[in-house]
């Protein structure tokens, strides 16, 4: 007996592998998602057009971006700012924070205003996440149902939306997060060597670059943890990890001339477990502040969103925790990433990191205030390893066109639950929730002090010590790539 045209519909798109023929129904729709990601964040952001006179827009970010669009207008180093507000009012040197934006694309602020520069280089970023997305997709043999669930909940969960909303556009970097974990399989998989520690290492200081000094901690963190995991692959993270620090030296050096005058207290995390979970599924009003009884300090619930909605809660528990522990996952070599997600999901908690900044006062680490954050990239794995498993599950059942139809219809209630909040936290809305602040972009601009000798010279150390490790990683990497490409002896 034939199988329906349902029954086919819904297996191309929940589980068989597109033949050659559908190929590009495969391609079209990934075009579509692609270019609905693009409208779907110009929409966010309000195409430039802001408001951008509240909260850290206001107070920090755009400030910012403003001092670099005269400095690279000027054709000028962003050495000094005019006005010390935007760096916490501690000093004028602008390379001492560690999250400023220092990224290549600066340049394009020479030709556009700071409002349409936000929205370009999230599309860049964006698309460079998408990239990494669509590589996961391959790697794992992903089917468009499947692909599209990924899609939406990594570049449209609530943790990414809020940051973004009130200002912390640093928060762009955690697109690239889909090439972290591309290369953390490739860990897992035991495909290391010199290629794969440059490549991680110089994803790592693009991170840092954009202004994401959180996402790189995280990184960080979560490479350090993968020890526990993979101790057979010790060294391939300690190389990781030291190149990584090596080539973002230009950028870790500076902050030490200010160390201990910037407010790193310690604030909080998730009061309590059952926060975590309330972050899935409870949508949170922009502006709102948390006082938890006492628990930790009062904090921004833009700190706290995670929001996915019910449903989408649930999938991510179900197959993003519970399965991959199962006798039935996928693939069992996976479920260690569990690991080190779940210990960043239990710093998030209290004061937990709290007591491990007082045990371990490293400096770089110690500038991570609000625990909840390390959510974002446990997020992330949780994410990949629930589609993993869905797509081993569907694969692995025959179940009936119906059945299949009605599991992807199934998704229109999530979708709907993240839609509500994606308007709520949307720029132009969220702005009427905030104060509106008083803003002169002619108060900030580059005011280099040339005879300022001492953060000159760090400035050159750093970026000594950074182009010296660039250098003896391609170095170690082109000796590696002549060694593999050596005829054997047995062959002459």
């Amino acid at each position: 007996m034939k199988t329906s045209r349902l029954e086919s519909l819904t297996q191309f798109l929940t589980q068989v592998v597109p033949e050659n023929r559908a190929q590009w129904l495969e391609k079209g729709w990934l075009v579509f998602l692609y270019l609905l990601g693009i409208f779907l964040w110009g929409y966010f952001l309000n195409w430039g057009r802001g408001p951008l006179n509240y909260h850290d827009w206001a107070d920090i970010n755009v400030p910012r971006l403003v001092f670099l669009k005269d400095a690279v207008s000027r054709g000028v180093l962003p050495l000094h700012i005019s006005d010390i507000a935007p760096l916490a009012y501690v000093t004028d040197r602008f390379m001492v924070v560690p999250d400023a934006v220092l990224s290549p694309q600066i340049w394009l602020l020479k030709f556009m205003e700071v409002g349409t520069f936000v929205i370009v280089n999230t599309w860049l970023l964006y698309s460079l996440g998408f990239w990494g997305l669509a590589r996961l997709k391959k790697r794992f043999q992903l089917s468009l149902f499947v692909f599209s669930i990924l899609f939406l909940l990594y570049n449209f969960n609530g943790h990414l939306l809020a940051h973004v909303s009130v200002g912390h556009i640093t928060w762009w970097s955690s697109f690239l997060f889909s090439w972290f974990a591309v290369f953390v399989f490739d860990l897992i998989e035991n495909k290391t060597g010199w290629v794969w520690v440059a490549k991680l290492s110089i994803l790592l200081f693009i991170l840092f670059l954009q202004g994401g000094y959180h996402q790189f901690i995280w990184c960080t963190l979560f490479l350090g943890l993968l020890i526990i995991v993979v101790p057979q692959r010790t060294i391939d993270i300690i190389k990781a990890i030291g190149f990584s620090f090596g080539l973002s030296m230009v950028r870790i050096l500076p902050p030490i001339l200010h160390l201990g005058e910037f407010d790193n207290k310690f604030i909080g995390g998730y009061p309590l477990f059952s926060s975590l979970w309330n972050a899935l599924v409870k949508i949170e009003i922009p502006n709102d502040i948390t006082i938890n009884a006492g628990l930790t300090k009062p904090i921004g619930l833009w700190e706290y969103t995670l929001y996915v909605g019910l449903l989408a809660g649930l999938f991510l528990v179900v197959f993003g925790i519970i399965r991959p522990l199962s006798s039935s996952s996928a693939n069992s070599a996976y479920r260690a990433l569990l690991i080190p997600s779940l210990i960043l999901m239990i710093m998030s908690l209290g004061k937990i990191y709290q007591y491990i900044r007082l045990a371990l006062p490293i400096p770089l680490f110690t500038g991570e205030r609000i625990a909840s954050r390390f959510i974002g990239l446990s997020f992330v794995f949780i994410l990949v390893l629930a589609v993993v498993e869905l797509q081993h599950w569907l694969n692995t059942r025959q179940l009936p066109g119906t059945t299949r139809l009605f599991l992807m219809l199934s998704t229109i209630f999530p979708v709907h639950d993240m839609w509500m909040n994606y308007r709520l936290w949307r720029v132009a809305d969220a702005a009427q929730k905030f104060e509106a602040k008083a803003f002169n972009p002619s108060k900030w601009f580059a005011a280099n002090r040339y005879n300022d000798m001492e953060y000159i010279q760090i400035l050159w150390l750093g970026l000594g010590i950074s182009l010296v490790s660039l250098a003896l990683l391609l170095y170690f990497v082109y000796r590696e790539k002549k060694t593999s490409f050596k005829e054997p002896e047995s062959l002459k």
